[in-house]
């Protein structure tokens, strides 16, 4: 966890190396999501990391257009718990700061290759042919963890949103899908963000319009707060527990990787089967995603059976999960895995269902071969 004036930057390192501690994070992940099992969410941004590297879409030039998701869970408190008139619960109201990898900071400085075709002046194309190098990070993911208290529940329960600063548009959007506490957790962000001092603005922001590198929606006017999220509210739906909004982090951050090239502001869908996840290009597919990983890491040597049948055990797909198990299969049925795979991971052979049709994905060889 990050306490708010906390600096990341010489704790965050790019994933080159797929070491033990990684590839144990990966498998915790794949093991509890294939149960149906909320995750631990400190390890969520490394999957979701190696993801978008993967399967990273490139624009109609062919530039591969990334989404950097920050490895921290950053904490936000509500407003009372700076302003308490109560000397022993108030807490000083230290600055937030969050930066980014040095990699991707650079990035931010480059000029931005604008994706809507109909913004592109003759002038600015006419400039753009003296640039050299363009930038690829589209969007900034900041996913948050609010702590609530529900009148029916004296416990204490985490809450998680996120915020998602879109290069393309110069905004940053706030995405909280909860109804319970919303207000309170609105006005907290916006107290966050607005006394946030980062190093991922870009120049032209930075320098005239914030006064330095704090982020301020009321000077820029660039802060969104979406939280018409409705599925949660529907009375003919049970609400569920604060800590499954996890699942809306995830579906949220597979999409944004699906849509990166997408020439307009880039809207989930406010359906069932988006806010969980379940449709099978989102959760189905960044599980596909980590599998694939183990499976060809050193970690899961090709000639110790044993040892990969072990892990296949693991994270085998419970069968109440039926949307899992037919998305998996979509995935699993391009990459032309083993029946003794499939088995190991309790799916049935051969695909049966094909409900959906997302893009398409083709993974050569059997990398779950045991």
């Amino acid at each position: 966890m990050m306490n708010e004036n906390e600096n990341n930057s010489d704790n965050e390192s790019e994933i080159e190396n797929f070491g033990k501690r990684e590839f144990n994070a990966i498998r915790q992940v794949l093991a509890d999501l294939t149960i149906g099992k909320i995750p631990i969410a400190w390890m969520l941004p490394l999957l979701l990391t190696m993801h978008q590297e993967r399967f990273a879409e490139a624009d109609d030039e062919g530039n591969r257009i990334k989404t950097y998701f920050h490895p921290r869970i950053l904490r936000v408190h509500p407003l009372a718990y700076h302003t308490s008139a109560t000397k022993k619960t108030a807490h000083p109201d230290t600055q937030p700061v969050v930066n980014i990898m040095d990699h991707v900071e650079e990035d931010m400085q480059l000029r931005w290759r604008v994706l809507r075709r109909s913004y592109r002046s003759s002038s600015e194309e006419q400039r753009a042919t003296n640039v050299s190098k363009y930038g690829v990070y589209r969007f900034l993911f900041f996913i948050h963890e609010h702590f609530i208290r529900e009148p029916t529940n004296p416990y204490q329960n985490t809450v998680y949103t996120v915020s998602i600063w879109d290069r393309e548009w110069d905004e940053l959007i706030w995405h909280d899908v909860y109804p319970y506490g919303r207000k309170e957790r609105r006005a907290a962000i916006h107290h966050f963000w607005t006394r946030a001092t980062t190093n991922f603005l870009p120049e032209h922001l930075s320098a005239s319009d914030l006064g330095g590198n704090t982020v301020n929606p009321e000077k820029i006017g660039t802060m969104r707060f979406n939280t018409t999220y409705h599925a949660y509210e529907d009375p003919n739906y049970r609400t569920p527990p604060p800590r499954e909004t996890i699942s809306f982090v995830l579906a949220l951050a597979v999409y944004h990787v699906n849509e990166a090239t997408y020439d307009d502001q880039v809207v989930m869908p406010k359906t069932d089967d988006y806010i969980w996840g379940q449709r099978t290009e989102l959760i189905p597919r960044l599980i596909f995603c980590g599998l694939v990983i183990c499976l060809e890491s050193e970690h899961l040597p090709v000639d110790n059976p044993a040892v990969r049948q072990n892990f296949l055990g693991q994270v085998s797909v419970s069968k109440r999960l039926k949307w899992l198990r037919e998305g998996l299969l979509y995935y699993i049925d391009q990459a032309d895995w083993s029946p003794e795979t499939l088995l190991a991971l309790r799916l049935e052979w051969p695909l049966q269902h094909r409900t959906q049709k997302p893009k398409q994905i083709l993974i050569s060889g059997d990398v779950g071969e045991t």
